[in-house]
């Protein structure tokens, strides 16, 4: 396999102005292998292929940490990976970055989580789920970001260089650290496709979960594909292989980070903003409490609430208005995008961002609960309506009480009128 594959030398231009027919064939037949393999019809064998993909990696992951911890001028690249930067606190694209690692790593905002619950238990601990997941998220990347900075510290003391010059950003680096990594292991070639089959199973079970995603969500709007969906599936899939093609010509690292940050980024942040802001403030924060008292049996505690409500709308609204505000054409390594690349990174990530003032229409309409409000099973339904009666009348009680306090008060009643 060429390296041009991984370090693109052509321009974005160039990709579309001819040499979009260059492309590395054994990516094009490897993509269409896993477009296969994801419309494969589901059994259980895809069952075990998931919870394969889930557990295999972090055998490679630890074998790859213990290599790089014992390689002379490891703690070098740990040191640097560890030390902080103050100043970059004031780079937005340093909390972009962070939003960004957070929404894809965790797949927020992305309709995914919202999916995949609705096959829970009504009653399912999400609230476990949710600590548990975040908290293995957070350690498998530091324990990813310690394997990389110690094998690029390992390169930097072998070639005699500061680590800086070792240090590069983009997809590409996954394919720098690591291999460096395996070359320095017994038996590098039994690592070596290890380490590639673990690559192409991880992006196997993202594409079973994106996948299933999209087929979900537009099968429960258009009800006539649920008895089309195999053509439904294959035809995402197609659509979905003619799309990537693009992102493995000899310019395809340009598109990908095209996509990348006007695709995901910019527009998942919107779109995460303003669900925290519908979520917390238009459904209510005391409506969102109620209804996970009834599902898990207790409120969430005063620290989830603060953050609901404050935090996390107000930083994900600083992070997106200061990116607009300090808004610079986009850069991948030396290459600066033209202002058509940009302007086309607009309109993608307008396609997604869009949906909310488009659909903000009805808004008065979304506003009212429909009759079907609540949850799907009838019993439960009841339930939850005799416990939101049981709350309503709980609060007017309260009201009463302070009215009537608050009347038999004197100094109310020499308060001066307003």
């Amino acid at each position: 396999m060429r390296g041009s594959c991984f370090a693109p030398s052509l321009s974005l231009g160039a990709l579309f102005l001819g040499e979009a027919v260059k492309t590395e064939w054994f990516l094009v037949e490897l993509i269409l292998d896993a477009r296969l393999i994801v419309t494969y019809p589901r059994s259980g064998l895809m069952d075990k292929v998931v919870y394969f993909a889930a557990t295999f990696p972090y055998v490679i992951l630890f074998t790859l940490l213990v290599t790089g911890l014992v390689q002379e001028g490891a703690m070098t690249g740990v040191k640097y990976l560890l030390t902080p930067e103050w100043s970059k606190l004031l780079d937005i694209q340093v909390w972009q970055a962070a939003a960004g690692q957070m929404f894809f790593s965790l797949s927020v905002s992305m309709g995914g989580l919202i999916m995949y619950s609705s096959y829970n238990d009504f009653r399912n601990n999400v609230y476990r789920d949710a600590l548990v997941v975040s908290v293995m998220d957070t350690l498998t990347s530091m324990i990813s970001g310690i394997v990389t900075f110690s094998i690029l510290g390992a390169m930097a003391h072998d070639l005699d260089v500061d680590i800086k010059s070792v240090v590069k950003e983009g997809p590409g680096l996954a394919f720098v650290a690591y291999p460096e990594a395996l070359l320095r292991l017994p038996v590098p070639q039994l690592w070596s496709v290890l380490f590639f089959l673990m690559l192409f199973v991880l992006g196997l079970d993202s594409e079973f979960a994106l996948l299933e995603n999209v087929l979900t969500s537009v099968s429960d709007e258009f009800l006539f594909l649920r008895n089309h969906k195999l053509a439904f599936c294959v035809g995402t899939a197609v659509f979905c292989y003619l799309v990537g093609l693009s992102c493995v010509t000899y310019g395809g690292n340009y598109v990908l980070t095209l996509m990348d940050v006007y695709g995901g980024g910019t527009a998942v942040l919107f779109i995460a903003c303003f669900e925290c802001i519908f979520l917390v403030w238009v459904y209510g924060l005391n409506r969102l409490c109620e209804d996970l008292k009834f599902m898990l049996g207790f409120r969430p505690v005063l620290y989830w609430r603060v953050t609901w409500s404050f935090f996390a709308p107000v930083i994900l609204a600083a992070i997106f208005i200061y990116s607009l505000v300090a808004l610079k054409p986009l850069k991948y390594e030396n290459y600066d995008y033209p202002s058509w690349a940009n302007s086309l990174g607009w309109c993608l990530a307008a396609l997604s961002m869009l949906q909310i003032p488009i659909w903000a229409i009805r808004i008065k309409q979304a506003l009212k609960p429909t009759d079907d409000w609540g949850p799907s099973d009838l019993d439960l339904k009841q339930d939850w309506i005799a416990q939101h009666e049981k709350n309503k009348e709980a609060r007017l009680k309260k009201s009463t009480i302070q009215n009537g306090a608050a009347s038999k008060d004197p100094s109310s009643n020499n308060a001066p009128s307003v």
